[in-house]
Formats: C-alpha cells, sequence, structure tokens
C-alpha cells in the first residue's frame, strides 16, 4: 500500500473521494425477524464520541484516494489500514463507504456546513496513535440525531462486512 496522494495535512479532501467509517456491531440496524441480519447502519454510527465529558473534535474515516488505483483497490487499501489502528475490527462490524460531495450535499441541504480534511495519525494531538497515513478528519459535525439518521440512510448509507476483508 503505497501512498500517491499530493495532499499535505489539513488540505480538503476531493469531493469525489470515498470516506470508510468503521460501524461497530452495537451501531448496525438489524431485521426485526432476524437478529443476526443487518440491514443497515444507524444514525450514531456518526455521533462524536465523547471522553471523559469531551467530545471529539472530529468524526474519523480513512480515504480511500490516499492509495490510488482503481475504486475497489482503493476502498480495499483503506479498509485494510484499519487493521494499524486502535480499533479492535470485529466479525460482526461493517465499513460504511461514502462519497464526499454526497455527505457534503447531504448536510448542506439541511443547513449543516462540513468540512473534510487530511489528518494522517499520528499527529501532535494524539501522539500515540497509531500510524495510519489515510485518515481525514470530517469537522463541524456535532449534529442532532435526525441529521445522523439522514447520513445512515443517505450519503454514508452503503456498506461493506468486515468478514470481505479480514479472517477472523
Amino acid at each position: 500500500m503505497t501512498s500517491v496522494s499530493s495532499l499535505k495535512r489539513h488540505d480538503p479532501i476531493p469531493d469525489g473521494g470515498m470516506l470508510i467509517r468503521w460501524v461497530p456491531w452495537s451501531k448496525l440496524e438489524k431485521a426485526q425477524d432476524d437478529p443476526e441480519r443487518v440491514v443497515g447502519v444507524m444514525g450514531s454510527a456518526f455521533q462524536l464520541r465523547e471522553k471523559d465529558g469531551v467530545k471529539e473534535p472530529y468524526l474519523s474515516a480513512n480515504w480511500s484516494g490516499h492509495f490510488g488505483g482503481d475504486h475497489h483497490e482503493g476502498v480495499t487499501s483503506a479498509i485494510l489500514q484499519f487493521e494499524n489502528c486502535s480499533i479492535q475490527v470485529k466479525k460482526k462490524s461493517v465499513f460504511a463507504v461514502g462519497r464526499v460531495e454526497h455527505i457534503k450535499s447531504e448536510l448542506l441541504s439541511k443547513g449543516k456546513k462540513i468540512r473534510v480534511y487530511y489528518a494522517p495519525m499520528p499527529d501532535s494531538s494524539c501522539p500515540d496513535e497509531p500510524h495510519n497515513p489515510c485518515h481525514v478528519a470530517v469537522s463541524q459535525i456535532d449534529i442532532g440525531d435526525e441529521l445522523l439518521e439522514a447520513l445512515s440512510r443517505g450519503a454514508w448509507k452503503y456498506y461493506v462486512p468486515a468478514t470481505d476483508y479480514f479472517n477472523f
């Protein structure tokens, strides 16, 4: 996985870029008749986490364009990068995939403007974070449940199972 990106830290991610966010089992919507069958991603998967009463400054995701190649190669490389992160990818988790321009326009249509920028890890704010060269930040996304649900049903509704990429 070699980088082909010429972006510098804090440069905006191009609108055509694909973002990948890891989603744990607890943030997945399951079928009513079969609680083991995933039917979607819950809006809460895109909520800023809180630690010690302080919310994260941005939503984390991986950017498929960092590695180049075709769509499939880029998405695969960005997903496999989660193996090097502090996230513990589990068998029942998925990866939500969304295009930057769709995520931005989905929220802009509801009056919320966000910023998506290149934020490779580690950086000075998270020196203990493992190396992740395709990490991006989605800032100004501290939004309510209605907009989170709109993201999960619209711009970020596509997902792929972790079992498609990792052996458990």
